[in-house]
């Protein structure tokens, strides 16, 4: 079975806080450009430890 990946374009991400989006993950994943530092502290979608 072979995948392929596709650009698909978003103008919305809405995150409800899970693994990957509060304790930095995506943050790590994406090399330090999202979320944007500031307004988001240490690349974490709350405004500090959860």
């Amino acid at each position: 079975h072979q995948t392929t990946a596709q650009n698909v374009p978003f103008d919305t991400i809405v995150s409800f806080g899970d693994s990957h989006t509060d304790t930095g993950n995506a943050y790590n994943l994406t090399s330090h450009a999202w979320p944007i530092v500031p307004p988001y502290v240490e690349g974490r979608f709350s405004n500090g430890l959860v």
